[in-house]
């Protein structure tokens, strides 16, 4: 596809090849010469009308022609190419190219249908608006794909990259605060080997407790839609775990949510996603032993725009991990993620997931599922054949939201009025509640909680991808 005339035509001024009344009448010319609907090859108006009026070389053009084509190149996957976008619109800001009112202008068509024609890409808009010039743009592209340098943690060990280093300032790490120094200098130190995390310390006394099989020593640390949960310890393997309790094993919806959450976390091993232990009855209860984690949820919190998107993007390549075993999680929200002391987040309720492309035994049509105020739009109404992995991709964005802005997306007095703002209600942007929250990661939330699932991130890795993008800008 041949670059966009007014892109062309702004390269054009900015090189001093036209003056603006030149390319008003040129591009006046060229709107006339545009092919009709189903004529054969097409070629650019401009173009023809500049080598006619002979304002520029033909050789001339076709180097610039292909310089701008490169600049603004879409690769295969879309998404891929918005995420490079906030990179690079991260640099032009950074290096005065362009500021918070012209990045936001820019994002603004992104987010509404693209109507034919119109520019694809941020960084055409950028250009067509004459916001910035090709030089800058090129500039930008090449920061924003030269390799970072990897630095590592000399206090934690947690690795990370700078984009810009600079050997004489100090960084400090994210997670400990302790200093970064590049990997390369950090394995020549041959530092030693930091010890393992010590689990959690034994009880001092073990008590029994009727109704819990082997487990001892029980305490209620949360309930959920499905059962209690309790911190019990496991005496037979010296660990404690995170133990789940069925409130009602005869209500067969309970019982089934239940199965299904066993079934889905046997077929789960990541890092990230706590571990299932052992399913075991005792008497008419249904206990399901997990990894305890050690630590906190989500629920409450709040984040500097850094560090939600490294935890976030840890927690995406999780549910993509997920959505590769077939599994959508349909309930992602702050109270399912959990961090521990080290801060590295762990998934977990999975009694509300279901397989992609098999039909839900649980849920009746027109029944919402989820908790409302990160349920996307099509939880919202109930029709549960339409949720898919980019169901997730939108509780993903909705937790950031509320890391960022100290409340989720949509509220209300109450279950129904929130389901009603899901599916009716516009999204207040984050930087209207907390200006200090970056445009880019602005985009990538609002792109995640878009209504219309096919304009959303279409996998979480592409939603990490986006996440670790920035954090690694903002570093």
């Amino acid at each position: 596809m041949e670059p966009n005339d007014v892109v062309l035509g702004r390269v054009c001024l900015e090189r001093g090849w036209l003056d603006p009344e030149e390319l008003s009448a040129c591009l006046a010319e060229a709107a006339a010469l545009r092919p009709s609907p189903g004529a054969g090859r097409r070629v650019s108006p401009l173009s023809a009308v500049l080598v006619g009026r002979r304002l520029i070389p033909v050789d001339e053009l076709e180097a610039l022609r292909g310089e701008i084509a490169r600049a603004l190149a879409s690769g295969p996957d879309p998404d891929q190419d918005r995420a490079e976008d906030l990179v690079v619109l991260e640099f032009l800001r950074v290096a005065g190219h362009v500021s918070e009112e012209q990045s936001h202008e820019a994002l603004g068509p992104l987010r509404a249908p693209r109507p034919p024609h119109a520019p694809a890409r941020l960084r055409e808009i950028l250009l067509e608006r004459g916001h910035i010039t090709l030089a800058a743009l090129q500039e930008a592209l090449h920061a924003a794909r030269a390799p970072g340098t990897a630095v590592t943690c000399r206090s934690c060990r947690a690795s990370s990259a700078l984009v810009r280093y600079d050997p004489a300032r100090v960084y400090l790490c994210k997670v400990c605060t302790g200093e970064l120094v590049p990997s390369v200098e950090f394995a020549a130190e041959k530092a030693p080997e930091t010890p393992p995390r010590a689990p959690p310390p034994a009880p001092d006394v073990v008590s029994a407790a009727p109704g819990f099989g082997k487990y001892a020593s029980p305490c209620e640390i949360g309930r959920g839609g499905m059962g209690v949960v309790y911190k019990a310890w496991d005496e037979e393997n010296k660990r404690w775990v995170a133990l789940k309790i069925v409130r009602d094993s005869k209500r067969l919806e309970e019982t089934t949510r239940y199965r299904r959450e066993v079934e889905i976390a046997r077929s789960l091993h990541h890092p990230n996603i706590v571990a299932l232990y052992e399913v075991t009855q005792v008497g008419s209860r249904h206990l399901i032993a997990m990894e305890y984690v050690d630590g906190e949820t989500l629920a409450g919190k709040r984040m500097a725009p850094g560090e939600a998107s490294r935890l976030i993007s840890t927690v995406a390549r999780a549910v993509q991990y997920a959505h590769s075993r077939g599994i959508v999680h349909r309930d992602i929200k702050p109270q399912n993620i959990m961090v521990d002391r080290s801060g590295r987040p762990y998934l977990m309720d999975f009694g509300l997931a279901k397989s992609q492309g098999a039909p839900s035994s649980i849920t009746a049509v027109g029944t919402a599922m989820g908790t409302p105020n990160y349920m996307a739009p099509e939880q919202a109404i109930g029709r549960s054949s339409r949720v898919d992995q980019r169901t997730d991709v939108y509780g993903l964005g909705a937790v950031i939201y509320e890391l960022l802005t100290g409340r989720p997306p949509f509220r209300g007095a109450n279950p129904l009025d929130v389901i009603r703002a899901v599916i009716y209600d516009e999204i207040v942007p984050p930087s209207e509640i907390d200006p200090s929250v970056p445009r880019a990661l602005e985009a990538v939330v609002m792109m995640c909680l878009d209504r219309d699932k096919k304009r959303r991130y279409q996998t979480a890795r592409h939603l990490a991808e986006a996440l670790e993008a920035i954090a690694i800008v903002g570093s």
